[in-house]
């Protein structure tokens, strides 16, 4: 059965006097040019019956059951409506408004071109459904993204092997295989870079491939960026590993690597996998062989380690007298327990030598270490950071 809105003039609201609503007012509807009282609805598929005749309430209004009648769109309706006051008025022969057809899900062009300007409706931020994405929609999604100092490293780093002393012209290889560099300056879009090989030159002019200012300096950390003006790719050295001197023109930059030059200028050998970096140290790096009286003292390591980077550290811890204690450890451990890593001297009541490695992760740029004697020594001999 088809249906259909049932409108009826004049009648929402009803009033008996002009400005004053018609109050117990009685709306009658009948097949037209009946007495038969039809059957009215509250829902276009004819299934809310309301009640025939209806009666107004005291703003005039006949929506007690529901703002909106629907009815058999076969038929006419003659509708009366009689005011409080004995005065009535008829309206014969309505018809019903036929609803619209629902066109949902069908294909209307699928060859349609739009043109001007249309809109769609914006889906929500976590909607992954095949709805039109709008532009306000890929914008709000863009700003969720945030950018770790404004560089992401590359997938995979090979080729960075540091120079040994005998090298004099302190220039290093290094093979990127993928990279994705992030701008520094606000508008620009990310880049990437796909199997670019360059060499980097420490003691060359200031500029791409070279250093960002100045000139090498010795016992000093450089970073390495791996650079870009949109269309010509570069390495560039520098003492900041958040934001060194860009050559002119060059706006995209991504953090790939770091190196550390001897007393010669010289650059300290070391091992890279991807992200994973490894010092290695020409010799065991003495930081402390006093007592601490049996206390815990904190030692700094910065003379040995980047500047304000967290890492994991490695070392010895020395013994070298039978009765003797000592332990270390990355945290304070208080008046409890002996630490990460201990040593102690044997049972033979000799003056034997006892070392033991230990491989910490670093909460600061220090560790703690306790000893009961200069007999025993701390030692570094290397550690490892994460680009």
């Amino acid at each position: 059965m088809a249906s259909g809105y049932l409108n009826i003039p004049y009648t929402f609201p009803a009033y008996q006097a002009p400005g004053v609503p018609a109050v117990g007012a009685v709306l009658t509807v009948k097949n037209t040019g009946t007495s038969v009282l039809s059957n009215i609805y509250a829902d276009p598929a004819l299934t809310i019956p309301v009640s025939n005749p209806q009666t107004s309430d005291i703003n005039g209004m006949f929506t007690s059951q529901t703002t909106l009648f629907f009815a058999n769109s076969a038929l006419a309706y003659d509708v009366t409506l009689a005011l409080p006051n004995g005065s009535t008025h008829t309206f014969s022969q309505l018809p019903v408004t036929s609803l619209p057809v629902d066109v949902s899900g069908f294909l209307q062009n699928p060859s349609v071109v739009l043109t001007g300007t249309p809109t769609t409706p914006t889906p929500a931020a976590n909607d992954s459904s095949s709805r039109i994405a709008s532009t306000q929609f890929v914008q709000t999604a863009l700003s969720s993204f945030v950018v770790l100092n404004a560089a992401v490293i590359p997938a995979k780093v090979s080729g960075c092997v540091g120079l040994n002393s005998s090298s004099a012209s302190q220039n290093s290889s290094w093979s990127v295989t993928s990279a994705t560099l992030v701008s520094t300056t606000s508008g620009n879009n990310p880049i990437s870079l796909n199997n670019f090989t360059g060499t980097l030159y420490l003691t060359g002019s200031v500029g791409v491939n070279g250093l960002d200012a100045g000139g090498l300096v010795a016992s000093t950390w450089y970073w390495i960026w791996l650079i870009s003006n949109g269309t010509t790719p570069g390495l560039l050295a520098s003492t900041s590993n958040s934001a060194p001197t860009m050559p002119t023109g060059y706006t995209y930059q991504a953090l790939i690597g770091i190196v550390k030059t001897d007393a010669s200028k010289n650059t300290y050998a070391f091992m890279q996998s991807g992200q994973d970096w490894d010092y290695i140290a020409p010799a065991q790096q003495l930081v402390t062989s006093a007592s601490t009286g049996g206390s815990w003292t904190q030692y700094s390591l910065t003379n040995w380690l980047p500047p304000a980077w967290a890492t994991r550290v490695r070392g010895t811890l020395w013994n070298n007298n039978n009765t003797i204690n000592g332990a270390v450890a990355p945290i304070n451990p208080g008046s409890n327990g002996k630490g990460y890593s201990w040593v102690e001297g044997g049972s033979n009541g000799g003056a034997d030598y006892f070392a033991l490695q230990y491989d910490l992760p670093l909460v600061t740029q220090s560790i703690w270490y306790s000893s009961n004697s200069g007999y025993n020594a701390l030692y570094l001999t290397g550690f490892k950071l994460n680009l």
